[in-house]
């Protein structure tokens, strides 16, 4: 895409005593032309003559870089900044370390206006227009920041990793959560295909088990096949949060495997990516269900690296015989029906995986003073026995959250207390007897959540009940009835 106006850049190369035979070193800093103050966060690359990337890294908050080439030759260096204008280089041989100085022009916040071809279908290449274009390149920048940051091995990273199944059908019933806390450096927390494998099998294979699905990672939404296969459009600002701003991508129309469209989210004051949203399309016929899709968050550091905040991933959970409409070609799987199935019935379960990244810390120390931490809140509960006499409180009842070790044991009192919780923790359960009335109660929980309620009876049976507290009632009544002993289910 051709920006309006020209990059200002002042090289200035020094070369340095150093045997050829050895890797060469770039450094140098990437200020701004306006005042020369450092640009912290620019992604930086190494391209060599065939316009190959063979080194990257980010610009420091004193906005310094260092390039690690591979051997001596011929090289450009390329900036990006989110609000600034992409810069090339011109040709320079590399045959010593070398210092190099980078100043570049700011672009106007604003959008330039939406033309009316990019509001009105399939525009297959987003740079033939000018707002679809930005928007794109944003998005590319803080995706390619994103995966720098995770590659370059410089930051900690907590995370808590979920996975629930859920049964759709009224009333929706929670069947299986299990969480986990885990510490890492350098890794890309979900997996998904190569590019050029889900170009030819798609985002849906089937398995032994049943259907694999796989979201796709950050490599896959730089490639050139992600951008060769997709449609873009700006959408129109009636339909769009005031605060925000939004790409939609959905694949060109004679694509028949299994794919994705979606919506790339932005600031509107910064145009900085807020989340990519997604849904699976050209599915088999038996999971055809819009709910399937997922979510990735992005978020810029302070030091302007770019972090991955959220993810998940809602897939349907096939039976294996339903799975009569996927068929193999070639060795490879392929979605595609070869007849109109009839009388294939939908799965009602379903799994929601993803993460939450609970702190970013520079380096590899655990124990480090944290760049990012996710807010937090404490769960009080109190564990209440009625009878025809009024309430009283239950000592030494175990309050879990379901798939996960945290529990604690009611005081005597009844109360216990989680701090530090994050959004997706569950509560699972709050073990107690009833009165002899049969009445129950869970006091101080947050309004505006959904829960699963089960009830235990003294065979074993259980029951289970979704429930949630508005706002307008700070009080809910859960009524639970057990069916007749012969239609029970264990």
């Amino acid at each position: 895409m051709r920006y309006i106006g020209s990059a200002v850049a002042v090289l200035a190369l020094t070369a340095l005593a150093a045997p050829l035979l050895r890797a060469q070193t770039v450094r140098g800093t990437v200020t701004r032309s306006i005042d020369q103050s450092a640009i912290r966060g620019a992604v930086v690359l190494l391209l060599d003559e065939r316009s190959a990337v063979r080194a990257r890294t980010l610009s420091t908050v004193q906005g310094v870089f260092v390039l690690r080439a591979p051997s001596p030759g011929t090289y450009r260096i390329q900036t990006l900044r989110i609000g600034f204008r992409p810069y090339t280089s011109a040709p320079f041989e590399l045959t010593a370390d070398t210092s190099m100085a980078l100043s570049l022009n700011q672009v106007p916040v604003s959008l330039p206006a939406v033309t009316a071809q990019e509001t009105a279908g399939c525009n297959e290449n987003p740079r033939e227009g000018l707002a679809t274009a930005i928007l794109w390149d944003e998005a590319k920048t803080a995706i390619l920041a994103a995966d720098i940051t995770i590659q370059e091995l410089n930051y900690g990273f907590d995370v808590m990793l979920h996975s629930r199944k859920y049964d759709t059908r009224e009333p929706p019933e929670l069947i299986e959560s299990l969480f986990l806390r885990e510490q890492h450096q350098g890794t890309q927390p979900w997996t998904s295909f190569p590019p050029d494998t889900i170009e030819l099998r798609g985002y849906v294979t089937p398995t032994d088990s049943g259907l694999r699905y796989v979201a796709p990672d950050l490599n896959v939404l730089l490639s050139p096949y992600f951008t060769r296969t997709h449609c873009f459009r700006v959408r129109q600002p009636s339909r769009t949060p005031a605060t925000r701003l939004a790409l939609e991508f959905w694949p060109v129309g004679t694509i028949r495997r299994s794919e994705i469209k979606g919506v790339l989210w932005f600031e509107r004051d910064t145009r900085a990516l807020r989340s990519v949203t997604f849904n699976y399309v050209n599915l088999p016929a038996t999971v055809r269900d819009t709910v399937a899709g997922g979510e990735i968050e992005f978020a810029q550091l302070p030091n302007g690296a770019w972090i991955l905040p959220r993810w998940l991933i809602r897939a349907p959970v096939p039976v294996r015989g339903q799975l009569a409409d996927t068929v193999r070609r070639a060795g490879s799987a392929v979605n595609v029906l070869t007849y109109p199935p009839i009388g294939i019935p939908q799965t009602s379960r379903l799994r929601v995986t993803g993460g939450d990244l609970l702190a970013v810390r520079a380096g590899s120390e655990t124990g480090g003073p944290p760049l990012w931490t996710r807010p937090v809140s404490s769960l009080a509960v109190t564990v209440v026995e009625g009878d025809s006499l009024g309430t009283s409180p239950v000592p030494g009842a175990t309050v879990a959250f379901a798939g996960s070790p945290l529990q604690e044991v009611t005081d005597l009192q009844g109360h216990v207390r989680f701090d530090g919780m994050v959004e997706g923790d569950t509560l699972g359960s709050a073990e107690t007897t009833t009165g002899a009335d049969g009445r129950y109660a869970v006091c101080n929980m947050p309004l505006g959540t959904d829960y699963i309620v089960t009830v235990t009876a003294p065979d074993g049976t259980k029951v289970r009940r979704p429930v949630r507290i508005e706002t307008a009632e700070p009080v809910t009544f859960l009524d639970i009835v057990f069916p007749a002993p012969e239609v029970r289910e264990r």
